[in-house]
């Protein structure tokens, strides 16, 4: 008989295949493990991007405001150190596929400067995987990157009550990670994918094309004015 992980995970598969946004999968995913009796105070998602621009995505959502917030990193700013300095480069850099962390121990609490952020924050325990990718993906996305990299997905979950995370909590969510993952590469292939088609074709067509207007033939009449004009200069002034 399933149990609450994995009404869980197959909503997590439900979520990829409605095209939902990362955004709102996270937040109810927290609400669902909460639910579920997992203290979870904060969850976090990193993902590296082929992005045109962006070189990392991360998404947060944290307990004491209920609310997700994203962040994202230009490909340009996106430097070895950052690979070197926090969990989610360990997982990028091929050099763990797991990290834990008791944070109410001073000598694991300084391994990572988020975790020194975290402890202040309460935080008593820390837990993170990653689901890693071909190496070649990440030169494209990184190219300011000389090392060895892999593209993936990094997720980190953290909890400030005192006896941290039980062995039940950790098996329940390591159940399911791998449908977690599918969600989350879905969901950031179709902001790809839609970034790409506003970029090129624009935010009206190229959403129309997402959503299966793209065969022959396919178009529609619109109402429109066109301006036509020479003006002296005009070079400069468009860039």
């Amino acid at each position: 008989m399933g149990d609450v992980f994995d009404t869980i995970g197959n909503w997590l598969l439900d979520q990829a295949m409605d095209d939902s946004e990362l955004a709102d999968t996270l937040c109810q995913l927290a609400h669902r493990l909460v639910g579920a009796g997992v203290p979870v105070a904060r969850i976090k998602i990193g993902r590296v991007m082929l992005h045109p621009v962006i070189g990392v995505m991360d998404l947060t959502w944290e307990a004491a405001t209920d609310r997700v917030e994203t962040e994202t990193m230009s490909r340009e700013a996106v430097k070895p150190k950052l690979f070197m300095s926090t969990p989610f480069g360990q997982f990028t850099l091929g050099k763990a596929d797991h990290i834990r962390a008791d944070l109410t121990c001073p000598e694991q609490s300084k391994r990572f400067a988020v975790f020194e952020g975290l402890v202040r924050e309460g935080a008593t325990d820390y837990a993170a995987w990653g689901q890693m990718g071909s190496e070649s993906d990440v030169r494209i996305a990184l190219p300011n990157y000389d090392g060895h990299l892999t593209q993936g997905i990094a997720v980190s979950i953290t909890t400030k009550r005192l006896a941290g995370f039980s062995d039940r909590d950790i098996a329940g969510f390591e159940r399911l990670l791998k449908r977690l993952f599918v969600s989350v590469r879905v969901a950031s292939e179709r902001y790809l994918a839609r970034t790409l088609l506003e970029t090129y074709l624009g935010r009206r067509t190229g959403a129309r094309v997402l959503n299966g207007k793209s065969a022959r033939g396919d178009g529609e009449t619109i109402d429109c004015v066109i301006l036509y004009s020479d003006m002296r200069n005009s070079t400069a002034l468009s860039q």
